[in-house]
C-alpha cells in the first residue's frame, strides 16, 4: 500500500505529459485555424494563432510569409477600425522591437503619426515622424503616389520637406509635388506655386528644365503642346 503514492504520481505525470502531447499543433493546424477566425470574422483570434506560430515555428521556411501576412492583417485592422487603430499600429512597432526594421515597420511609424497629429498631438506625432528616415518618406510618399493617394502623397512629401530639408532627394521631392498637383490633381495654381518653389530652392538641378517645361505647358491640350514639333516617342 505505501507505493501507491508513488504509482498515483507516476500516472499524474503519464497523464500529463499525454495530454502535453495532444495538444502540441503543427504549422498546418494553426494555418487551419488561422482561416477559420479569419472566415468568422475574428479578426484577434487570427492574430493570436500567428503570433503563437511565428513564436513556435521560428525556423519554418515560410516564416518571412507568415510575419508579412501578419502584419498586413494588423494594418488593415487598424485602417477598418479607427478607434482601435493605435492598438493595431503599437503591436506592428512592438513586433518589429527585436527585429530588422523593414518598410513596414516605417509605415506604422507614419500612421501613428498621422493618428496623433489628426488627434491634436503634435508632441506625440512628432516623435513618431521623427523616428522615420528620409529614404522611407520619399518611398511612402512614392507608394502613395503609385495607388493614385495623391493628397497622401503631398502630405508625405512635405513632411520630408520639414523635417529633412537638406535630404539628398529634397529638389526631386519638390519636383514631385508640382507634378502631383498637376497631372493626378489638375490643381494648376498649386502646381505652378510648387514648381516655382522648386525652381527657387533648386537651381541648376537635373529636372529645373523639366519644371520650367510644366510651367510653360500644363493644363494645355496635348495637340497644342506639341504643335508644330515631332509627337513624343
Amino acid at each position: 500500500m505505501r507505493h501507491l503514492p508513488v504509482i498515483a504520481v507516476f500516472l499524474s505525470l503519464v497523464i500529463a505529459v499525454s495530454g502535453c502531447q495532444r495538444e502540441q499543433k503543427t504549422e498546418q493546424d494553426y494555418l487551419s485555424l488561422i482561416e477559420r477566425a479569419k472566415r468568422e470574422g475574428d479578426v484577434d483570434g487570427a492574430m493570436r494563432f500567428y503570433e503563437k506560430l511565428i513564436k513556435k515555428f521560428p525556423e519554418s521556411p515560410q516564416i518571412k510569409e507568415y510575419e508579412d501576412e501578419y502584419i498586413r492583417l494588423l494594418f488593415d485592422a487598424a485602417e477598418k477600425e479607427e478607434k482601435r487603430a493605435t492598438y493595431y499600429l503599437d503591436k506592428v512597432k512592438l513586433f518589429f522591437a527585436e527585429r530588422e526594421k523593414t518598410p513596414l515597420y516605417y509605415e506604422a511609424l507614419y500612421l501613428l503619426g498621422k493618428h496623433f497629429e489628426g488627434a491634436a498631438d503634435s508632441a506625440r506625432a512628432g516623435k513618431y515622424f521623427a523616428d522615420i528616415p528620409p529614404r522611407e518618406y520619399f518611398r511612402i510618399a512614392q507608394d502613395a503616389q503609385t495607388k493614385g493617394n495623391s493628397l497622401e502623397a503631398i502630405a508625405c512629401y512635405k513632411k520630408l520637406l520639414d523635417i529633412y530639408p537638406d535630404y539628398e532627394k529634397s529638389c526631386a521631392a519638390r519636383f514631385m509635388m508640382g507634378f502631383v498637383y498637376s497631372e493626378q490633381l489638375k490643381d494648376y495654381p498649386k502646381a505652378r506655386e510648387a514648381f516655382q518653389e522648386f525652381l527657387e530652392a533648386c537651381p541648376g538641378n537635373e529636372l529645373e528644365e523639366s519644371a520650367k517645361w510644366m510651367l510653360e505647358n500644363m493644363g494645355k491640350p496635348i495637340e497644342q503642346v506639341f504643335k508644330g514639333k515631332p509627337s513624343p516617342a
